[in-house]
Order: C-alpha cells, then sequence, then structure tokens
C-alpha cells in the first residue's frame, strides 16, 4: 500500500488509522442522526464522501452534503487565489473548523439514486489494485506513485 510505505517512514501507524476509521463508520451507521459531509474536488475528499455514502446507503435520509470550492477560501492572497482557481481544487483539509461551520446552512440532502451510485463508485473503486488515485474530470484515475 502506497500510504503505508511512505507513512511508515514517518513512524505513523497508517494500519491502526484505517482500523479507526473504519469503527467509526460502524458506530455512525449505528446512529440516527443526520450526517453532513465536506467535500472539495480532492480524490480523498471524494472517496470519503463514497465511502460514506455506502456506509448509509441502508438510511439514505440521513446524509447531507456541503460542497466547498476555491470561492470558500477566505484568506489567500490574489496569486494564491489564481493559481487554487486555475486548478479548480480544494480539500477539506484547507479549512478551518470555523470555516467549515460557516458552510453549515449549506448543506443539502443526497438523493438516494446519487447515494446508490456513490456506493456503487465505493465498491468499484476498492477493486482497483493501483498504488494511487487521482479525482480528474469528475473521475477516479488510477496510477503509479
Amino acid at each position: 500500500m502506497f500510504w503505508q510505505q511512505v507513512l511508515n517512514k514517518h513512524k505513523f501507524d497508517f494500519v491502526s488509522k484505517l482500523k479507526e476509521q473504519d469503527a467509526l463508520l460502524r458506530e455512525l451507521a449505528q446512529d440516527s442522526g443526520q450526517v453532513v459531509i465536506w467535500q472539495g474536488q480532492s480524490a480523498s475528499d471524494q472517496l470519503t464522501l463514497r465511502r460514506v455514502a455506502y456506509t448509509l446507503r441502508n438510511a439514505p435520509q440521513r446524509l447531507n452534503e456541503a460542497k466547498l470550492t476555491h470561492d470558500d477560501l477566505p484568506l489567500v492572497t490574489a496569486a494564491t487565489a489564481r493559481s487554487i482557481a486555475a486548478a479548480g481544487k480544494t480539500a477539506v483539509g484547507m479549512f478551518t473548523a470555523a470555516e467549515l461551520g460557516a458552510k453549515l446552512p449549506t448543506a443539502a440532502p443526497i438523493s438516494v439514486l446519487r447515494i446508490s451510485c456513490l456506493a456503487l463508485e465505493w465498491q468499484e473503486v476498492k477493486q482497483i489494485n493501483s498504488d494511487t488515485r487521482r479525482w480528474r474530470d469528475n473521475t477516479f484515475v488510477s496510477g503509479t506513485f
């Protein structure tokens, strides 16, 4: 696994973190509250969206999304804004908790059809055996490092 190899050099226990995430998702599936997924245009955000959609596919009425774009980035220089806008990419990690909280009112339910499609895409992307996955033109592209 690519990230396990990279992060092992920094003494990061990647496998434990994945197991923690799996446990959190199992708990989430047992809960009954509403769920909001913040997502940008990064592969990680898009994979997370699909993974949560798969987890909650049997309770689709609970799943909402708040989309993040480069226009939502508040404190960027003009040069940085131009480069982000040119790339059209953002990720949840680029925002503070307060900035994400400010986007909460924009969260909207995800349709049952879309949740089904996202869940299916999660199953498909899990089967792909590649070093990396990139998010290009609203599609996952597999590759090597």
